[in-house]
C-alpha cells in the first residue's frame, strides 16, 4: 500500500470520527430536550440555536486535535484532550449566548446536552477498548484504565442525587436551580475524576494508597460545590440533599473501587484461587510410604547421635525452652531420644517470621522445634518446604496448629456461652466462608495477611505430608495439636492440591481408555495425601471405603448419604464417556484385582452412572464382581429391560435409603 493511500485512509477515518461525534452531539441535544420538555419537537428558538451549537462544537475540537490521537498514547492523555475540548465548547457556548442575549434558553437543555454528549463519548471509548479495531490489545491494555468504572460512577452520582431529591422533596422533577446544581456537581466530578484519580488502579500498591485519590477527589468536589453555592448566593438548597447525596456517592464509590482492587490484586497467600467452573484432577498415587500410629509410640524415635551430644540440649530444653510448658516437654521426651541430640544441630524457636528458617543452611538440623502455630503463616506450604530444606533426612520437625474442630471450644473458654456462640458464628463467616469464595477470598487475605487462618485437622496433616513429612506422633495440648513429623523426602510437586468443590478422578473407561469422572468434593482439602495414614490407622470397611473417615466433611457426609456427590457425573454422561446404566467406573488399582474374564467383559461397555450393585444391594467389596456377573448375564438376554430395571430399582433403593454411598 502506498503512502498516499495510507494517508487517504487515515484522513477518511478522521472525518468519519468527526461525523460520528456530530451524530452523538445531535442525539445528546434531543435527549436533553426530551428530559426537560417531555417531547422532541423543537421550539423555533431551539431550531435557531442548533446551528450555533454545532459551530461552537466544530471550533472546540480543532485546537485539541482529539481525533488524531495515536493508539500508542495513554488513555489519560486521550481523555484530557476530550475534556479540554468540552471546556472550550462550554466556554464558546456561554460567550455566544451572552452576546446574543438568548437568556430564555433552558440552561439544563444547553449544558445538559454538553454533559450527555461527553457521557456518550465515554461510552464509545469504553466500547472501543473492549472491542478494539485493528489494535493489538495485548500491547495497549496496560495503558487503559477501566472506563466502565467511570461510567458506573456517573450513574451512581445521578442516582444518589435524584434519590436524595426524592427523599427530600417527594419527586424526581427538578426545578431550574436544582438542574444548575446537578450540572455543577457533574462537571465538578468529571474534572476532578480525570485530574486526580489514578484510573489504572495498581495491583501492587497498598489499599490505602489506592483509595486515597478517591478520598481526595470527593473532598475537592465538595469544595467546588460549596464555593458555587456561596458565590451564587443560593442558600435555600437543603444541605442534607447536597452533601448527603455526595457522601452516599463517596461510600458507594469506595466500595466499588475496593472490590475492584481486591479482585485484580495479586494473591498474597498459598490458598488456591477457586474456579467454580473448573475441576481439579486428583492424582491417585500414594505419597506416604510409612505411617506410624500417632499415639501409640512403643519406643522413642532415635534420630542420630550427634558429634557433640552430652545431654546438654535435653537439660536446656527442659529448664529453659520448655520450662513453662511441661506438657510439651513430656510430649517431646516421650516421642524422641533427646539425650542423643547435638545442641549444635538442634533448634528451638517460637516465631511466625519465615526469616528464622530461611537463614538456616540446607540439611543442617537434626531437630527443629517451632512453638508458633502453623495457622499464623501466610503461606503454610512455603514455610513447611523451607523446614524440609533445613533438616536432614529422617530428622524431626515439631510444631503445632489449632484445628478448626477446637475453635468453638476456644471461644467457650474465653466468653459466656451466648456471646461465644455469636462470636464463633461471625468467626465462621469471616475465616471459613470468605477465604473459600472468589473475590471475597482476596478481601480476606488482603486484610488479614493470612494470619490466624483456620485449618481443619485433615488439612493441617495433609499439608505436612504434602511437604515431605510423615507424622510419628500427635498429642492435643491446650487446644492445639502438637505433632512430631520426620522428613521422608522432598515435597510433592503436585501443582493443584484439592480445593475446588468439583474434582475429577481418573478411571478406566470403555476399551481401557482413561476417563476422568466428575464428583463433588466431600472431603477437606489435602485429604488425598493422607490416604495411607488413614487406612493404616482405621482400615477399610466392608464397602471398600475407609471406616469413619475423619476426612469427610459434615456436608460431604450428607451428599454421600443421598448420592448427591455423584451428580456431576451427568457431565460425563453428556460428554459420552458414561452410560446412564452400566458397570461402576473403577481405578486401575481396583481393576487389577478383577479376574481376566470379567475384566475383558466389562471392557466392552461404557461405565455407568447407575452400577448394578445399587439395584442388587450388593455393596460389599467382595460382592462387586458378583453383581456385575449377574448384570452381564441378564443384559445378554434382555439388554434394554435389564437397564430399565437396574435404573428404577436403583433409584428406589437410593430414595428409600436402602443403600448409601457412604
Amino acid at each position: 500500500m502506498s503512502n498516499s493511500t495510507v494517508t487517504l485512509f487515515k484522513n477518511k477515518n478522521y472525518w468519519l470520527k468527526i461525523v460520528f461525534d456530530g451524530f452523538l452531539l445531535l442525539v445528546a441535544v434531543f435527549m436533553a430536550y426530551f428530559l426537560k420538555r417531555g417531547h422532541v419537537f423543537l421550539e423555533p428558538l431551539y431550531v435557531k440555536f442548533i446551528p450555533l451549537f454545532f459551530i461552537c462544537w466544530l471550533i472546540s475540537f480543532f485546537p485539541t486535535n482529539k481525533f488524531r490521537q495515536k493508539d500508542s498514547e495513554s488513555n489519560k492523555l486521550q481523555l484530557k484532550s476530550y475534556l479540554v475540548s468540552v471546556c472550550i465548547f462550554a466556554g464558546l457556548l456561554s460567550l455566544s449566548l451572552y452576546f446574543l442575549k438568548w437568556y430564555e434558553l433552558s440552561r439544563f437543555i444547553v449544558f445538559g446536552s454538553v454533559f450527555i454528549w461527553l457521557f456518550l463519548e465515554f461510552i464509545v471509548l469504553s466500547l472501543l477498548y473492549y472491542i478494539p479495531l485493528n489494535v493489538d490489545k495485548k500491547k495497549t491494555k496496560k495503558d487503559w484504565f477501566p472506563f466502565y468504572l467511570l461510567i458506573l460512577e456517573c450513574c451512581i452520582l445521578l442516582c444518589c442525587f435524584f434519590g436524595a431529591h426524592y427523599f427530600k422533596k417527594g419527586s424526581f422533577n427538578l426545578n431550574e436551580e436544582y438542574e444548575i446544581l446537578l450540572g455543577v456537581m457533574c462537571f465538578s466530578w468529571v474534572f476532578v475524576e480525570i485530574f486526580v484519580h489514578k484510573f489504572r488502579i495498581p495491583k501492587t500498591q497498598s489499599y490505602i494508597k489506592v483509595i486515597w485519590p478517591f478520598i481526595k477527589s470527593i473532598f475537592l468536589i465538595v469544595c467546588i460545590v460549596s464555593f458555587f453555592i456561596f458565590a451564587s448566593r443560593i442558600h435555600e438548597f437543603p444541605r442534607g440533599l447536597i452533601f448527603g447525596s455526595l457522601m452516599i456517592f463517596a461510600f458507594l464509590e469506595l466500595l466499588i473501587v475496593s472490590f475492584y482492587y481486591f479482585y485484580i490484586s495479586p494473591k498474597k497467600t498459598d490458598e488456591p484461587s477457586i474456579n467454580l467452573f473448573k475441576a481439579d484432577v486428583v492424582k491417585e498415587q500414594e505419597i506416604i510410604q510409612k505411617v506410624v500410629n500417632n499415639n501409640r509410640i512403643k519406643e522413642k524415635y532415635f534420630i542420630t547421635e550427634g558429634e557433640y551430644s552430652s545431654g546438654l540440649f535435653k537439660k536446656k530444653l527442659k529448664d529453659i525452652y520448655l520450662k513453662k510448658m511441661p506438657h510439651v516437654y513430656q510430649f517431646v521426651d516421650k516421642v524422641i531420644d533427646i539425650s542423643s541430640l547435638d545442641i549444635v544441630s538442634s533448634e528451638v524457636i517460637s516465631s511466625g517470621n519465615p526469616y528464622n528458617v530461611e537463614i538456616l543452611p540446607d540439611s543442617s538440623m537434626d531437630l527443629f522445634i517451632n512453638l508458633h502455630e502453623l495457622n499464623d503463616y501466610r503461606r503454610v506450604n512455603e514455610y513447611l518446604i523451607e523446614v524440609n530444606r533445613v533438616i536432614k533426612d529422617g530428622a524431626v520437625f515439631i510444631s503445632k496448629f489449632e484445628p478448626k474442630e477446637n475453635r468453638r471450644i476456644s471461644f467457650l473458654n474465653k466468653y459466656p456461652i451466648y456471646l461465644a456462640n455469636i462470636l464463633y458464628f461471625l468467626d465462621f463467616i469471616w475465616k471459613r466462608c470468605f477465604p473459600k469464595l472468589p473475590v471475597l477470598q482476596k478481601i480476606y487475605f488482603s486484610v488479614t495477611k493470612g494470619r490466624n487462618r483456620v485449618l481443619s485437622l485433615t488439612e493441617g496433616l495433609g499439608r505436612i505430608y504434602f511437604c515431605g513429612f510423615e507424622i510419628i506422633a500427635m498429642e492435643e495440648i491446650n487446644n492445639f495439636i502438637f505433632f512430631a513429623a520426620k522428613k521422608t523426602g522432598k515435597p510433592s510437586t503436585d501443582p493443584n492440591p484439592s480445593y475446588s468443590p468439583v474434582f475429577k478422578m481418573k478411571r478406566v473407561g470403555r476399551y481401557g481408555k482413561p476417563i476422568y469422572i466428575y464428583k463433588f468434593r466431600t472431603m477437606y482439602p489435602y485429604s488425598e495425601y493422607l490416604q495411607a495414614f488413614v487406612t493404616k490407622q482405621i482400615g477399610y470397611g466392608d464397602k471398600g471405603k475407609v471406616k469413619e473417615d475423619f476426612r469427610v466433611t459434615a456436608w460431604g457426609s450428607f451428599l454421600r448419604r443421598f448420592w448427591l456427590d455423584e451428580a456431576p457425573q451427568l457431565i460425563n454422561l453428556f460428554k459420552g464417556e458414561l452410560s446412564l446404566v452400566s458397570v461402576r467406573p473403577l481405578s486401575e488399582r481396583f481393576l487389577a484385582n478383577y479376574p481376566e474374564d470379567l475384566k475383558k467383559e466389562r471392557m466392552k461397555y461404557k461405565p455407568g452412572c447407575f452400577p448394578p450393585y445399587v439395584a442388587y444391594k450388593m455393596q460389599a467389596v467382595d460382592q462387586y464382581m458378583d453383581s456385575e456377573r449377574i448384570y452381564f448375564c441378564q443384559k445378554q438376554k434382555h439388554p434394554f429391560w435389564t437397564d430399565v430395571k437396574v435404573l428404577f430399582v436403583g433409584l428406589y433403593n437410593i430414595v428409600t435409603n436402602k443403600i448409601r454411598s457412604e
